[in-house]
Parts: structure tokens; sequence; C-alpha cells
């Protein structure tokens, strides 16, 4: 449903969750109370934003800067929040602060307070006069944003310091009737509040529940013998401002709990251990979305355990759990905005403990929030409960595609040239070489948006957040498991045009560019500018430095320089899911730091599904004085593998060890590419580097141990000349595209895939692989691999039109794929997981791993927009299997 056509009068709300409502909004309340009577108003800050805000607020409303009343806040006019008009400016103001993500300095937003949360339109209470305490009739309900700037000027106007200084005075006299009994009770805690909690909740609860129509029944049935208490809906909500009174006798009594069961939808709000902690339920996140509505609430629900009622209890008490007495200098330990911060801090872990324990006891697969996501019965569910999320409709996505033309032509750009909706254009990304499709509708995107810098990656992201879009990056487009393609429809990405160098600092041996370069491109750019460096990096020809990111990717140097897991990124710039751009390092080029954990350990490898990277950091490498290659033949791959082990451990200078099959061999000499032809047998090829001393040294070793395992010497070929040796080379370049040259029949594709074992395992992975694929009638398959790890590709050529054959290639993929498994290997050494092997991922990592990179994903991507059905099963394929 559009959020246009939202009538909020029509709408049906859910008791028990507005009674949990209700007690959070009260909760909210005691807490921020329990701070003005602690520390003096006038010197507390709210938000690391309270002097922006401030000055907003006057400037925005002139009628409430200080300049012209300093008491014009002191109360607040429903009547003209509340009006067209009103709600119209307010709306403006507070939708400014969206993407904010301001953190909050004190405990009312508790474990929010802990990290960026646009919470700038949530619910809460709000005193309309503030010379009184929160009661029953001087309470009503606004966003947060409006409680902030209100009670940022009502502190800094010293209009609350009147709280601080009554505190002050009765905590004066508690204390000296203490000493005059000489007893020492404990000290009391907020006795007003405690006194005023169940008729808040009660009024809470009344004017949150009852619509329009059900207040001016109950008016009509029980007479006007009450003042006006409710009818206050916060601003854009939609309902009249309430005229009538109302009756008590439905005032309902939320002093416990509601009662939990499995059938019965419920949820905690801020303090919640009950939740997933990285992923705050925020039930009241609302009005000006102009799409509330706890009806579509019912589907989720929050268990509870000993540990998380335990802790419940400890946080659902009145005022004493924030261990803020009234008595001021009496307390044990002296409060400051500091060690509030501590006790949320203590509030997380006891959080996270407690969703560490639930976690443990459960062994069900968890799902993702997404279109039709169902949630079985007693199954925690990663799903978002305050607004189980659906992508936009058709039409939304067209609104969508209107606002991306029009941010461009607002940058003085003519649209056509970064917007496009092609079908040949959109179709390539629909579609990769290894069949990849999914069974979902909308196999290829939307519309395709080639985007220039970091504010650009950041408005789309805005846009698909603002219409429910998904959004697939698009670079190099060589990915091999399905990774760029749209099984969802939205936005394609495209990363191309971010193809520059930002800094090269070659004394510090690193450089800053931008995610859409090629790797290639780096190392031309570091060779043109005259210096011995480049990135070692090397996983296959057109790929680009984002794309490497995502897959973790490796290539043939990893023998020598590691994976992209390892330290190659020192820094990078990443777009997460709001639209809110984090610096993994700070920006900082140092080689190495111990500075908190590595955020940007968690973005390699994760696919585009946690953010978009837009600028990296490279770490570079010096080249070595000569590179020299060998290429050596043998009867079979065990003696290959063999000649492989002994190498390695001789610890001999090898950059690259290759194993080509003879299948491979074969099409290499058939297709004519390298101008040579190769012993068509199993044969290794080496990359050797460093001073004439170490190539020697690796010239005799590998000489040796290939003859040892049964390789003819003649056959070991040796090259030092940097032009001869990169025509014998040229076989192992040529591989991939070898096997398509020989296999150009109409319909035929080749299926590129990979998996690694350890480096003992490889011959029996081999051996058993090639008489599957002859079995199976796949003969035309060609391996090459990275023998130096154990990592091998198989190169299928299949009939992409004839289903029979596909859906046996897909087969045949994935026992290779258990079969290195069992080998304690894994299915993908550098292709990534994608679409292709999600089951196998599932299948290699223990339940509580993959519960914990869901968690991770939910945190970041609750939405769960960024490249959707990639990595993680996406909750439709769940539910239909």
């Amino acid at each position: 449903m559009s959020t246009g056509t939202f009538d909020a009068n029509k709408a049906q709300n859910l008791p028990e969750i507005e009674k949990q409502m209700a007690v959070r909004c009260v909760e909210h309340a005691q807490t921020y109370w329990n701070l003005l009577e602690k520390i003096k108003p006038s010197s507390l800050r709210l938000t690391k934003l309270d002097d922006e805000m401030y000055e907003d607020f006057q400037a925005t409303f002139p009628e409430f800067a200080e300049s012209a009343d300093p008491k014009s806040v002191l109360k607040v006019d429903e009547e003209a929040m509340k009006s067209p008009a009103g709600k119209e400016k307010w709306r403006v103001f507070i939708n400014k602060y969206e993407n904010k993500g301001f953190k909050a300095d004190f405990i009312p937003i508790c474990l929010f307070a802990l990290s960026p949360v646009a919470d700038y339109n949530f619910g809460t209470l709000i005193r309309t006069d503030a010379s009184d305490e929160y009661t029953q009739f001087n309470t009503t309900f606004v966003t947060r944003l409006q409680f902030y700037v209100y009670e940022i000027a009502r502190c800094r106007r010293g209009l609350n310091d009147w709280v601080y200084e009554k505190a002050q005075k009765e905590a004066a006299k508690e204390k000296a009737k203490k000493a005059a009994s000489g007893s020492n009770p404990s000290t009391p805690v907020s006795s007003r509040l405690a006194g005023l909690c169940v008729d808040l909740q009660r009024h809470t609860f009344w004017w949150w529940h009852m619509g329009k129509g059900k207040r001016e029944e109950a008016d009509a049935e029980h007479g006007p013998d009450l003042p006006n208490v409710g009818g206050r809906e916060a601003v854009g909500g939609g309902a009249e401002p309430r005229t009538q009174p109302v009756h008590h006798r439905h005032h309902v009594n939320l002093t416990e709990q509601p009662e939990r069961g499995p059938s019965r939808p419920s949820f905690e709000l801020f303090f919640s251990p009950t939740n997933n902690p990285l992923v705050l339920c925020t039930v009241c996140k609302m009005v000006f979305a102009r799409r509330f509505s706890t009806r579509a609430f019912g589907a989720a629900r929050c268990p509870s355990t000993p540990a998380t009622s335990s802790t419940r209890r400890l946080l659902t008490t009145s005022a004493p759990r924030h261990n803020v007495t009234t008595g001021g200098a009496s307390g044990s330990a002296s409060a400051s905005p500091g060690s509030y911060r501590n006790l949320a801090l203590g509030l997380l872990a006891v959080g996270l403990g407690a969703n560490a324990y639930y976690l443990s006891q459960r062994d069900s697969k968890l799902q993702l929030d997404g279109p039709k996501a169902v949630v079985p019965s007693g199954e925690y569910s990663y799903s978002n409960p305050q607004l189980p999320f659906e992508y936009g409709s058709k039409q939304d996505f067209e609104a969508a595609i209107e606002e991306l033309k029009a941010y461009f032509t607002s940058q003085g750009e003519a649209w056509d040239d970064f917007v496009t909706t092609d079908d040949d254009e959109l179709e390539r990304r629909g579609l990769d070489e290894n069949g990849h499709r999914s069974s979902s509708e909308g196999t290829k995107p939307s519309v395709a948006v080639y985007v220039r810098d970091t504010p650009d990656v950041q408005q789309v992201i805005r846009i698909a957040n603002k219409y429910r879009m998904p959004i697939v990056p698009f670079s190099g487009g060589t990915s091999l498991e399905g990774h760029y393609i749209a099984p969802f429809a939205g936005i394609s990405i495209d990363m191309s045009r971010m193809d520059k160098v930002i800094a090269f600092h070659p004394a510090d041996g690193d450089i800053v560019v931008q995610a859409g370069i090629g790797w290639e491109t780096v190392n031309q750019y570091c060779a043109k500018n005259g210096n011995q460096l480049f990135f070692p990096l090397d996983p296959g020809p057109g790929a680009t430095i984002g794309g490497m990111i995502g897959t973790g990717c490796s290539g043939t140097n990893a023998v020598r320089y590691g994976t992209a897991r390892g330290e190659h990124f020192l820094d990078m710039k990443v777009v997460l899911a709001n639209g809110e751009i984090i610096s993994t390092r700070g920006g900082g080029r140092a080689r190495k730091s111990s500075a908190g954990f590595d955020i940007g350990k968690i973005i390699v490898g994760a696919e585009g599904t946690l953010g978009i990277v837009t600028e990296v950091t490279l770490r570079l490498a010096p080249k070595m004085p000569s590179d020299a290659v060998a290429v050596a033949s043998f009867p079979n791959v065990e003696a290959a593998s063999q000649t492989v082990n002994e190498i390695l451990l001789s610890g001999v200078p090898v950059q690259c060890i290759e194993l080509l099959d003879y299948k491979m061999i074969q099409s290499i000499n058939e297709s004519n590419l390298c101008g040579r032809r190769y012993d068509e047998k199993d044969s290794l090829f080496f990359k050797l580097s460093g001073g004439e001393a170490a190539v020697a040294e690796a010239k005799e070793a590998i000489t040796r141990a290939s003859v040892k395992f049964g390789a003819r010497r003649e056959s070991v070929e040796f090259e030092t000349d940097k032009e001869r040796a990169a025509k014998i080379w040229e076989g192992r370049k040529a591989a991939l595209w070898a096997v398509a040259a020989t296999n150009e029949a109409p319909g035929v594709k080749v299926w590129t895939t990979d998996v690694c074992v350890p480096i003992s395992a490889l011959p029996r992975l081999v051996r058993e692989s090639q008489k599957d694929f002859q079995e199976s009638g796949l003969t035309g398959t060609a391996i090459v691999g990275h023998a130096g790890d154990g990592n091998f590709h198989a190169l299928i050529p299949f009939n992409a039109s004839d289903s029979k054959e596909l859906q046996t290639t897909t087969e045949v993929v994935g026992r290779l794929c258990e079969r290195a498994q069992k080998l304690q290997g894994t299915c993908t050494g550098e292709h990534g997981v994608g679409m292709g092997k999600i089951e196998y991922l599932e299948k290699e990592l223990p339940a509580a791993t993959i519960r914990v990179m869901k968690a991770i994903k939910l945190a970041l991507d609750p939405n769960n927009l960024l490249n959707p059905g990639k990595l993680y099963p996406h909750p439709a394929a769940a539910a239909s299997s």
C-alpha cells in the first residue's frame, strides 16, 4: 500500500501491543524525570546535536525564540501544533533530521544511546506545562524530535531547574531526618512518579488505543464526567484532537506486564532484552511515514526465556532501575552524564547476554524479513517486528525512478546519462554466465543508475529506502555466482564510472581509489608513475576493487600475498542501508592498528549485503626483481599435487603454483590462443619472484621435486626473459577463454565454479570430480586451480537452453561442493556464495554462526534492501521450501 493512501482514522490497533507501548512511554518519562532531579537541567545536554537543533528550532519557529519570550516553550499549544498548518510545518522541520542519526546522551533512549539511530519521529510523552510534573492531565503524545527541541529549550532557559531544586531540598530533609533518627533506611526514589505510574499508564493506553470513533462512543455511553485527558495523536497522525471527556472504566491497569504466550504478539521497546539488541524494536516509529498501524504487527512474536524474563523484571520496575535517587548528594555514587552512559553500556551487556543465551537454546532456521515472510510458530525470527517489510509496488518503483531522474537533473546533468531503463542494459544484469536466475518474478532490475561518487550512492540509497526498492551493486560484471542479478527487481547501482584514483602515496606504499576501478588499472597507474609498487590480488581480467572486496577474492598470487581477507584494504568508505556513510578505519592509513574490532573484515566477503563500498585505501606491495616462470607436465594429478607439497615445504620463493588438468591443456591447444602448444598432460605452471640467487634456488627445487614425482626432466621448462616468460604464462591466462572458444555451439555456456580443500586432499578431490564429470555426460569439463592453496575451478560447458542438461550441471556442481566439504574444505574458495551456493553455506557453517551473520545483516539492513537473495536465504524462498 502506498504511503500516500493511508488513512489514520481507519487504522485498527492491537490492545496488547498498545499496553506495552504505554508502559514504555511511561518508562521514558520516568527516566527523564530522574535525570531532571539528579542533574541541574540548565547544564544538561540531551543529544549530540543540541546546539544545532536549538538554533534550527528558533529559526523555524520564531515565536519560540528566546529573544522573543524565554517562557514561550513553557507550555505546549496542542491545538496549534496539531492543526493542519502546524502539522505540515512540524513535518518539514522533523524530516530534516531523518538522516542525521544523532546520538542521545542520556538514558531515555537507553540502548539507542550507543549507536547513531535516526529516532527523530518515534513517539514519546511530553509535559504540556513545564511548571508541573508528569500527571494524567499534563501530558501529550509527540514525536521524539518535538520532545527534544522543547526540552532542550526548557532546560537551557532554566524552566526545568525547579525540578532539580525541589529534589535537592527533599533530599536534604530526608538526610536530616535520617541523621536525627539514627536510622539509615534506603533512599526513597521518585515517589511522585512511582505513585503516578499507574494513572499515566492508564492515560497513555487510553489515548493511544481509542480511535476517534471509539472515544466518541465511550463518551456518549458514560458521559463527560472527567476532564479531557486524551485524543492527542502525534503530529501527522491524522485524527483530530479530542474534545470529549472519557470515563475511567475504560482505563486498563498496566502495572503488570500483559500475559505472554505463543498466541499473543508482544513487543518490548527501548529497554527490551527479548528483542535482538542489535536492532531494537521501535513500534512508535510512525507518523511522518504516514503508515502506522499495529494491525501489521501481529505476525511476529518475541518469546520469553528465564534469562530475558529476569532481565525484563529488572528493567521494567519504577525509577530505581537507574540507581538515580531523589536524595541528590546522599546517593551512593555521584551522577553525571558519563555515569549514565556507563549504565547504558551495562544495560546493553545484559541485553546481549540474554539474547546470546536465548540464541544458544535455539536450533531452528532463522529467516530474514522480506516480502511475504512467514514466521513459523515457536520459531525465533530475525524479522523486523514493528514493520513487517514488503518491497514497494510497481507505482512506488516508478515514482523512485522519476526521483532518481530529478536528482541528477538537479546536479546539472542530463538524467539519461545516469538513469536508464533500456531493456538491453537491464537484461545483461538479469542472467549471468552460469545460468543463475531466481525463481521469483523480476529477474532483472527495474532501473540501472550510474553513480559518480559517494554522495550519488548515498542519494540512491535514500531514494531506495523511501520507495522500498532493493539495491544490487554492479561494476565489472565478472562475478560467477549470480551476485549482480536482481531477483526482486529494484535498482542496479552501477559503479563502473567510479574508477578514479583519489590519492597516491608511494612513500607509504598505499593508494586511495574509488571502488569501481579495476585492479589492472591500479597496477597500470602505479607503473605509469614510475615506481615498483603493485596491488597483488589478481582474481581475473575485468574485476574491480569493489567486487573483489564483496566476494573476498584472491587469485594466482595468493600463495605469496594472501587473499582479500588479509591486510590489503587499510580503510574503506561504506554507505550503509540507511544512507549513513562510515569509514572503517576513520580515514587512517597506518599499516596496522589494534583500535577496536575491524569493521572492514565484516564488509569483505559480505557481497554487498551490508553496505556499498565507495572508496578504498589499498595496501601495495613492492615488485620483485625477477618474474621467472616454469611449466612441468606430470603423469597424473596425484604426482602434480605431491610436487606442490614438496616445493611449498622447501621454502623457496614461489609466487604462483597453478594446476591445469589434461582437459584444460587440450582446450588451450585446440583454441590456438597462445601461439604455442603444451604437453597434453596434467601440468603445473609456476611463477617465481626474487633476486637471481633466489630464482636459481627455486629452479633447482622445482626441477628436483618434479622429476622425483614422475615428470620428465626435459618437460620442465624455465624462462627468465620477460617476453618469453609471458609467452609461457599465456597458457594459464587463456584457460577460461580457451574453454569458451572450443565450445561455441548455439546455446552453450561455460559454468565456472570453485571449491577449496586442504592441499593434501586436492588429488582425491580432482580424481573423484573428474570421474563424476565423465559419468554425468559433462565430458568437456576442464579443471584449473590454484594448487598452492588447494583451490580449483571447474569449467563446465553446458547447453543453457536444455533444461535437463542445466539440471544435470546444477546437480554436479552441488556434489562438487559437498565433496569438498566432506574433505574439510569449503564450497567456495574465492568466487563467493551469491545465489548459487546458499544451501551449501548453510551445510558448511554451524547454525549458530549463520545466526550471527543474519543478526549482523539485520542490524545493518533491517529492511533487506541490499543485494537481497544473496549469501542469506531470502524469506520468500525459505517460506516456499
